[in-house]
């Protein structure tokens, strides 16, 4: 009896074991079951596995967890299971790392544009790139910079760019693109330069009514400065000679930017020959305005300067109005065949020869002009240029300003030899007109009054013509 009791307690503590047992799987994970035998004292075994996770912190392994902690070979490889790359190479594939492409969508800097070496006709244009680049370059004097472009055939960092053929003193306006290897566009525009202004060649005028007064012992000078912007000053040198052909042919009497002088210290009854050169500030000078008198006491009239005439050689003889160019405002006035020239007041008349005309003989060419006397009993006034060599050497010419007054002007080209000798004298007529008159073009005025008449004479013509026609058909009518 009393074993029978013993088993039957037995198995209710078994059965309150398994039912405890049970309840533990079913609603807890983490319980842990502590066993104790003589060869493993304090190992902890988890009551957890099998859970599908691989629990290595609670001492489950490949070893005493098979069902969590194994290689499946489903072919993912997962952590929960411990699965890596080297005990589970079947789910766990090392495979190579790719790198990600970024496609290049940002365009160079264009940096440091400078424009080097500027002359009349020329410049270079630098520039840099952050990155290799090839650039074209366009110029122009307006900005669609249709005037010329260049593009460089090679991808580089740093750049340069030589144009030529340029016009002098112009503002130019350029601009740069530039391409990078994967044809990403960068423009600057707007950039400008200016080329070198040509040299400075061209003279002031000569001063204008240039007239001496001869008193006892010296001479009154006078004159009018030229309108020119640039003109500075002017130099007055006397001869005992002739007429100074240049600055330095004679006495410095006068330097400055007055319009009179009195030469003091003469000889009476000696004639003195003046020149007026005037400058401008790069130091060109005019080609002179003359003139001579001779001193002399009140009482006494010393008798004209006139040069000696002698007979003029083939080649002097050859020389005609025609070969002359009468310049004003740039353009090239006309002579009519009666040797008039028209020419608007107050505006520089440029007179020039070409150098291949002029005979190696001559020594001077003079311009001169006669205004008539203002009043009754008084003379006329003459005043005299010498044409003078160009720096181009190309013509001899002189610059004067037309007498204000709208009047008609004779005017002389006085040719001279060596000896000082007048060989030639060529008469013309300036005929000054208003600026502002309809016939500021008038150095072919004549032509316009030709052609009009021409006009004129060809309709009365066809007028009459018809008129005859028209007559003729009615006489015809009738007599049918």
């Amino acid at each position: 009896m009393r074993c029978s009791m013993k088993i039957l307690s037995a198995i209710i503590i078994l059965a309150g074991l398994l039912f405890l047992s049970s309840f533990v799987f079913n609603n807890s994970s983490d319980f842990v079951l502590a066993t104790t035998d003589s060869a493993n004292v304090g190992v902890i075994v988890t009551s957890t596995c099998p859970n599908g996770r691989c629990d290595l912190d609670g001492g489950e392994n490949w070893d005493n967890c098979t069902l969590d902690c194994s290689c499946n070979n489903n072919g993912i490889c997962e952590s929960a299971r411990a699965e890596n790359s080297n005990n589970c190479q079947s789910d766990c594939k090392s495979a190579p790392q790719t790198e990600r492409f970024f496609a290049d969508i940002t365009p160079s800097w264009i940096f440091s544009i400078s424009v080097g070496n500027i002359t009349m006709t020329s410049v270079e244009i630098s520039w840099d790139t952050n990155e290799p680049s090839a650039c074209d370059l366009s110029w122009g004097r307006s900005l669609e910079y249709g005037d010329g472009s260049a593009t460089e055939s090679f991808l580089k960092i740093k750049h340069l760019i030589a144009i030529s053929e340029l016009l002098a003193g112009t503002n130019y306006r350029f601009s740069i693109i530039c391409r990078d290897v994967n044809q990403n566009k960068i423009e600057s525009s707007g950039n400008s330069f200016n080329t070198l202004d040509l040299p400075d060649i061209i003279p002031p005028a000569n001063v204008s009514n240039f007239e001496i007064i001869p008193n006892d012992g010296m001479v009154d000078l006078k004159w009018q400065n030229p309108p020119d912007s640039d003109f500075i000053q002017v130099k007055v040198v006397r001869s005992e000679k002739f007429y100074p052909i240049d600055p330095f042919d004679g006495i410095i009497v006068y330097l400055g930017k007055g319009e009179k002088f009195v030469d003091t210290g003469l000889e009476n009854n000696k004639p003195y020959y003046y020149a007026v050169f005037t400058y401008d500030k790069n130091n060109n000078y005019s080609s002179g305005a003359i003139s001579a008198a001779t001193p002399h006491q009140p009482d006494i009239i010393p008798p004209l300067i006139v040069p000696v005439v002698v007979p003029a050689p083939e080649e002097v003889q050859k020389i005609k109005l025609d070969d002359f160019d009468f310049i004003q405002n740039n353009r090239k006035l006309r002579v009519s065949e009666s040797n008039l020239i028209g020419v608007l007041e107050g505006l520089p008349l440029t007179i020039s020869i070409d150098y291949e005309k002029v005979p190696e003989v001559l020594k001077t060419i003079m311009i001169t002009l006669e205004k008539s006397a203002a009043g009754q009993g008084q003379e006329n006034k003459y005043f005299s240029f010498l044409l003078r060599i160009n720096k181009d050497k190309t013509a001899y010419e002189t610059t004067l300003v037309p007498p204000e007054e709208i009047a008609d002007y004779p005017l002389s080209v006085i040719v001279m030899d060596y000896k000082n000798q007048k060989m030639k004298e060529i008469g013309a007529k300036l005929v000054i007109l208003q600026t502002a008159s309809i016939f500021n073009m008038l150095p072919w005025q004549e032509k316009v009054k030709r052609e009009l008449l021409f006009a004129l004479i060809v309709a009365v013509a066809i007028e009459i013509i018809y008129r005859i026609h028209r007559k003729s058909k009615v006489k015809i009518y009738y007599n049918v």
